[in-house]
Protein backbone atom coordinates (compact mmCIF):
# COMPACT_ATOMS: atom_id res chain seq x y z
CA UNK A 1 0.00 0.00 0.00
CA UNK A 2 1.15 3.19 -1.51
CA UNK A 3 0.90 6.21 1.56
CA UNK A 4 -0.55 9.06 0.15
CA UNK A 5 0.56 12.75 1.00
CA UNK A 6 -1.58 14.51 3.79
CA UNK A 7 -1.83 18.30 3.49
CA UNK A 8 1.14 19.68 5.11
CA UNK A 9 -0.08 22.94 6.43
CA UNK A 10 -2.76 21.73 8.27
CA UNK A 11 -1.02 19.25 9.60
CA UNK A 12 1.84 21.27 11.01
CA UNK A 13 -0.74 23.94 12.06
CA UNK A 14 -2.91 21.38 13.97
CA UNK A 15 -0.35 20.18 15.72
CA UNK A 16 1.38 23.57 16.68
CA UNK A 17 -1.69 25.39 17.98
CA UNK A 18 -2.40 21.36 20.02
CA UNK A 19 1.15 21.76 21.47
CA UNK A 20 0.84 24.82 23.23
CA UNK A 21 -2.82 24.41 24.05
CA UNK A 22 -2.04 21.29 26.03
CA UNK A 23 0.82 23.09 28.14
CA UNK A 24 -1.88 26.03 28.50
CA UNK A 25 -4.40 24.00 29.61
CA UNK A 26 -2.80 21.21 31.42
CA UNK A 27 -5.74 18.43 29.44
CA UNK A 28 -4.95 14.52 30.25
CA UNK A 29 -2.57 12.72 28.46
CA UNK A 30 -0.15 15.31 28.51
CA UNK A 31 3.05 13.91 28.11
CA UNK A 32 1.52 11.51 25.77
CA UNK A 33 0.12 14.55 23.41
CA UNK A 34 2.77 16.89 23.39
CA UNK A 35 5.18 13.93 22.47
CA UNK A 36 2.69 13.37 19.26
CA UNK A 37 2.75 17.10 18.72
CA UNK A 38 6.30 17.47 18.31
CA UNK A 39 7.21 14.71 16.91
CA UNK A 40 4.98 15.07 13.79
CA UNK A 41 5.35 19.15 13.76
CA UNK A 42 9.22 18.10 13.99
CA UNK A 43 8.58 15.21 11.13
CA UNK A 44 6.23 18.37 9.24
CA UNK A 45 9.20 20.85 8.76
CA UNK A 46 12.12 18.73 7.82
CA UNK A 47 10.42 16.15 6.03
CA UNK A 48 12.65 12.62 8.00
CA UNK A 49 11.31 9.75 7.96
CA UNK A 50 9.48 8.32 11.35
CA UNK A 51 12.44 6.10 11.80
CA UNK A 52 14.58 8.93 12.25
CA UNK A 53 12.35 11.37 14.01
CA UNK A 54 12.08 8.59 16.33
CA UNK A 55 15.99 8.00 16.61
CA UNK A 56 16.81 11.60 17.16
CA UNK A 57 19.20 12.81 19.78
CA UNK A 58 19.13 16.46 21.53
CA UNK A 59 22.91 16.25 20.37
CA UNK A 60 21.73 16.30 16.98
CA UNK A 61 21.02 19.32 17.36
CA UNK A 62 23.48 22.15 16.28
CA UNK A 63 24.14 25.92 16.97
CA UNK A 64 25.84 28.27 14.59
CA UNK A 65 25.83 31.70 16.14
CA UNK A 66 22.03 32.39 16.16
CA UNK A 67 21.09 29.81 13.53
CA UNK A 68 20.08 25.89 14.70
CA UNK A 69 20.64 22.91 12.57
CA UNK A 70 19.85 19.30 12.69
CA UNK A 71 22.38 16.92 11.54
CA UNK A 72 21.95 13.23 11.68
CA UNK A 73 22.84 10.22 9.02
CA UNK A 74 19.65 8.70 7.76
CA UNK A 75 18.82 5.30 9.06
CA UNK A 76 17.80 4.59 5.41
CA UNK A 77 20.63 5.43 2.93
CA UNK A 78 23.40 6.33 5.70
CA UNK A 79 24.03 9.60 4.08
CA UNK A 80 24.52 12.81 6.29
CA UNK A 81 22.01 15.52 6.31
CA UNK A 82 21.81 18.88 7.44
CA UNK A 83 18.49 20.35 8.01
CA UNK A 84 18.09 24.29 9.59
CA UNK A 85 15.91 24.33 12.22
CA UNK A 86 13.30 27.82 12.91
CA UNK A 87 13.17 29.29 15.48
CA UNK A 88 9.17 27.61 16.78
CA UNK A 89 10.71 24.34 16.44
CA UNK A 90 13.42 25.39 18.51
CA UNK A 91 11.27 26.39 21.35
CA UNK A 92 9.04 23.53 21.18
CA UNK A 93 11.95 21.34 21.91
CA UNK A 94 12.73 23.17 24.47
CA UNK A 95 9.52 23.14 25.97
CA UNK A 96 8.91 19.82 26.03
CA UNK A 97 12.11 19.17 27.07
CA UNK A 98 11.69 21.73 30.19
CA UNK A 99 8.41 20.22 30.63
CA UNK A 100 9.93 16.79 30.98
CA UNK A 101 12.11 17.81 33.06
CA UNK A 102 14.81 16.61 31.78
CA UNK A 103 18.52 18.06 32.89
CA UNK A 104 21.23 18.51 30.30
CA UNK A 105 22.89 14.82 29.50
CA UNK A 106 19.78 13.54 30.74
CA UNK A 107 17.55 10.84 28.32
CA UNK A 108 19.79 11.71 25.14
CA UNK A 109 17.16 10.50 22.74
CA UNK A 110 14.29 13.23 22.25
CA UNK A 111 11.14 11.02 21.71
CA UNK A 112 12.31 8.41 24.60
CA UNK A 113 9.58 7.34 27.08
CA UNK A 114 9.60 8.34 30.30
CA UNK A 115 6.90 6.15 31.28
CA UNK A 116 7.95 2.62 29.71
CA UNK A 117 12.11 3.72 29.91
CA UNK A 118 11.57 2.61 25.88
CA UNK A 119 11.54 4.66 22.05
CA UNK A 120 8.56 5.57 21.46
CA UNK A 121 7.44 3.25 18.14
CA UNK A 122 6.51 3.55 14.30
CA UNK A 123 3.24 1.58 15.45
CA UNK A 124 2.59 4.01 18.36
CA UNK A 125 3.24 7.17 15.72
CA UNK A 126 1.12 5.52 13.40
CA UNK A 127 -1.86 5.21 15.32
CA UNK A 128 -0.95 8.49 16.44
CA UNK A 129 -1.38 10.30 12.53
CA UNK A 130 -4.26 7.98 12.06
CA UNK A 131 -6.46 8.79 14.47
CA UNK A 132 -5.88 12.61 13.42
CA UNK A 133 -6.94 11.43 10.40
CA UNK A 134 -9.91 9.78 11.16
CA UNK A 135 -11.02 12.67 13.24
CA UNK A 136 -11.89 15.21 10.32
CA UNK A 137 -10.06 17.64 11.47
CA UNK A 138 -8.08 18.03 8.43
CA UNK A 139 -11.61 18.61 6.52
CA UNK A 140 -11.52 15.08 4.84
CA UNK A 141 -10.69 11.82 5.50
CA UNK A 142 -7.85 10.86 3.67
CA UNK A 143 -7.10 7.06 2.44
CA UNK A 144 -4.06 5.24 2.74
CA UNK A 145 -2.59 7.46 5.96
CA UNK A 146 0.33 6.54 7.44
CA UNK A 147 3.81 8.72 8.88
CA UNK A 148 5.01 8.67 5.73
CA UNK A 149 2.38 10.75 4.48
CA UNK A 150 3.59 13.20 5.94
CA UNK A 151 7.00 13.20 4.69
CA UNK A 152 4.99 13.26 1.07
CA UNK A 153 3.43 15.50 1.66
CA UNK A 154 5.93 18.12 2.91
CA UNK A 155 8.29 16.66 -0.84
CA UNK A 156 5.24 17.90 -2.38
CA UNK A 157 4.57 21.02 -0.84
CA UNK A 158 8.45 21.91 -1.26
CA UNK A 159 8.49 20.63 -4.89
CA UNK A 160 5.83 22.67 -6.01
CA UNK A 161 7.70 25.62 -4.21
CA UNK A 162 11.30 25.27 -5.14
CA UNK A 163 11.82 22.85 -7.62
CA UNK A 164 12.91 19.41 -7.83
CA UNK A 165 16.70 19.71 -6.67
CA UNK A 166 15.84 21.19 -3.08
CA UNK A 167 13.19 18.43 -2.48
CA UNK A 168 16.13 16.23 -4.03
CA UNK A 169 18.13 17.34 -0.66
CA UNK A 170 15.61 17.08 1.73
CA UNK A 171 14.89 13.63 1.44
CA UNK A 172 18.01 12.80 1.32
CA UNK A 173 17.85 11.24 -2.39
CA UNK A 174 21.32 10.59 -4.01
CA UNK A 175 19.66 11.06 -7.47
CA UNK A 176 16.94 13.38 -9.38
CA UNK A 177 15.51 10.21 -10.88
CA UNK A 178 14.88 8.89 -7.37
CA UNK A 179 12.93 12.13 -6.59
CA UNK A 180 10.64 12.14 -9.49
CA UNK A 181 9.74 8.73 -8.22
CA UNK A 182 9.14 9.67 -5.65
CA UNK A 183 6.89 12.64 -6.19
CA UNK A 184 5.43 10.19 -9.04
CA UNK A 185 6.29 12.86 -12.07
CA UNK A 186 6.22 11.55 -15.32
CA UNK A 187 5.99 13.36 -19.06
CA UNK A 188 2.73 14.63 -18.39
CA UNK A 189 3.37 16.27 -15.49
CA UNK A 190 6.78 17.61 -17.02
CA UNK A 191 5.00 18.86 -20.26
CA UNK A 192 2.20 20.64 -18.11
CA UNK A 193 4.52 22.67 -16.41
CA UNK A 194 6.74 23.83 -19.85
CA UNK A 195 2.88 24.75 -21.31
CA UNK A 196 2.59 26.91 -18.11
CA UNK A 197 6.05 28.70 -19.04
CA UNK A 198 6.32 28.62 -22.67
Amino acid sequence: MISKPLPIDQVKDHYINLFYQTIDNKVGYQYERLTECLLFTLQCKTGLRISDVLDLKYSNLIFKGLDTYLELVLKKTKRSLVLPVDKLLLKMIQDYKEWCGLEIGENEKIFHNLKTDKSFTYMWANKRINQLNNSGVLGKVYANVGTHSIRKGLAEHLYQRKGLRTTQYLLGHKSMLTTEIYLHLDQDKHLKDLQEVL
